[in-house]
């Protein structure tokens, strides 16, 4: 039975070898990383004449435990919607077959990936994601490697707001508020730059229609000033750059920018009309419609007797604010009742303000004149008195005639008895009466004219006419 000797060495060598073992077989440590060489010396007794004998040398390799580290990022910000760069490892250590096992939030991804590198897709709902790996060799007494987290937050995708939202109006020239851009973002970087637009047409797509205004870091961008100086209405808006991978570009609403022309008269009330006292001017005859400026539009109308003197006493005029580019006044139906009217002309005229507008001023009319008459003058109809038998054909027609007013006269004859009823054949200025009832009858005419609204109404005197049986 031979006597064993194991040796150990760092090379397939004899000499200088180190004894490490006696028994005929020897597991080498693996305490100690390195490559080292065994063999074995085997001995007889001289008894049998055999002399000693080597062993080939057995090449044992240890090597480290194996580590694994991600060498991209450890920490990710996106927005939902956003991508993050493929998750990257190195692996040291470990020897045979390796494996990777990838995980999401502590559960094995499905379906597995035994790869070096994660792609972890695309991000559809906001939250906190953690990545990590472990790795694995069929070598023996290699343990699996667990590597760092890689922690991934997902936001809400920013919301872009300019503010005033409102919409603006000014005339030429005017000063807009300035429109300011912010947006509400966790994650934000001074990487985001903005850009501002405009469209003629309210919306943020952005095409060959679209009017490039300014760009750059959203720190020395967020604010621009709509300029004023050619007319127009535009809907401004902004757009943020976010770096692709990590949100998409958030597009703010639109705001309304509008210039207008200067304002100016397009008509003015009508200008001449004549009526008698107590009369009434035409609907919609102090109107007046204007071309440019902007909304609300405030109109003070003013009367009196000379032009832009108004007459306060007569206090009717309120100011009125409108969206309306037109506007008319209304009168009090008994408006021109008033007896210190009548010879005078009465004029009426407006002045158009633009409140809370910029760069607008105000304007006035020309005046509308409404000259007011007398009612027209009668003379009582002759003759004065008649008496006649019944059947007469002697009876005198009586006579009326008028003066003053406005229009074509019209003649209504009638008799005192029943005043309101027209008599007939009466609608001229002489009435012949007729002779075949008995009786006291007194006649009188009421004139009239033909000018619409202007109210003119005169009652003559009465005219006797006695018949007797």
């Amino acid at each position: 039975v031979p006597d064993y000797e194991w040796f150990r060495n760092s090379t397939c060598d004899t000499s200088n070898a180190v004894s490490v073992g006696d028994q005929s077989t020897y597991t080498p440590p693996s305490d100690v990383v390195g490559t080292f060489y065994y063999y074995a010396v085997l001995t007889f007794s001289d008894e049998g004449g055999c002399g000693a004998i080597t062993s080939e040398c057995a090449e044992v390799t240890v090597v480290p435990d194996p580590e694994v580290s991600i060498i991209t990022p450890l920490d990710y910000t996106i927005c939902v919607g956003g991508v993050i760069p493929p998750i990257e490892t190195s692996v040291t250590g470990g020897t045979g077959t390796l494996t990777y096992t990838w995980f999401k939030d502590g559960v094995p991804v499905d379906p597995p990936v035994n790869l070096p590198t994660y792609d972890a897709g695309i991000f559809s709902i906001a939250g906190v994601y953690e990545f990590n790996v472990t790795v694995s060799f069929d070598g023996s007494g290699c343990d699996p490697a667990t590597s760092e987290t890689v922690t991934v937050t997902v936001l809400e995708s920013p919301v872009a707001v300019i503010e005033p939202s409102e919409p603006q109006s000014i005339c030429v020239n005017g000063n807009f508020d300035p429109l300011v851009a912010s947006f509400d973002y966790a994650g934000i970087s001074d990487s985001v730059n903005i850009k501002w637009y405009y469209n003629t047409s309210n919306t943020t797509d952005i095409d060959s229609q679209t009017t490039f205004v300014a760009s750059g870091p959203f720190a020395d961008n967020n604010t621009i000033t709509p300029n004023s100086s050619t007319p127009s209405v535009r809907y401004y808006f902004f757009l943020l750059e976010f770096d692709p991978l990590v949100c998409e570009n958030p597009v703010s609403p639109t705001v309304q920018i509008t210039v207008a022309n200067p304002p100016s008269i397009a008509s003015n009330p009508d200008a001449n009309q004549t009526i008698c006292v107590g009369g009434t001017i035409e609907e919609n005859s102090l109107c007046v419609t204007i071309n440019g400026g902007v909304e609300p539009i405030e109109y003070s109308w003013f009367a009196g007797f000379t032009y832009l003197v108004p007459n306060s006493e007569w206090g009717i005029f309120p100011p009125v604010v409108s969206s309306d580019s037109s506007n008319c006044l209304a009168l009090p139906a008994d408006f021109f009742d008033n007896p210190s009217f009548e010879g005078q002309d009465v004029k009426f005229w407006v002045v158009i303000s633009f409140p809370g507008s910029n760069g607008c001023g105000g304007i006035f009319s020309d005046p509308a004149t409404v000259s007011v008459l007398s009612d027209p003058v009668l003379a009582d109809p002759s003759p004065a008195t008649q008496e006649l038998c019944e059947g007469s054909t002697t009876v005198e027609c009586l006579v009326g005639s008028a003066s003053g007013g406005v229009g074509n006269y019209i003649y209504s004859w009638r008799e005192l008895s029943d005043p309101d009823v027209e008599l007939p054949n009466g609608d001229q200025p002489t009435y012949c009466p007729p002779t075949n009832v008995v009786g006291e009858f007194n006649y009188f005419y009421v004139v009239t004219t033909d000018a619409p609204g202007a109210d003119c109404e005169t009652t003559s005197g009465t005219a006797q006419v006695i018949i007797q049986p």
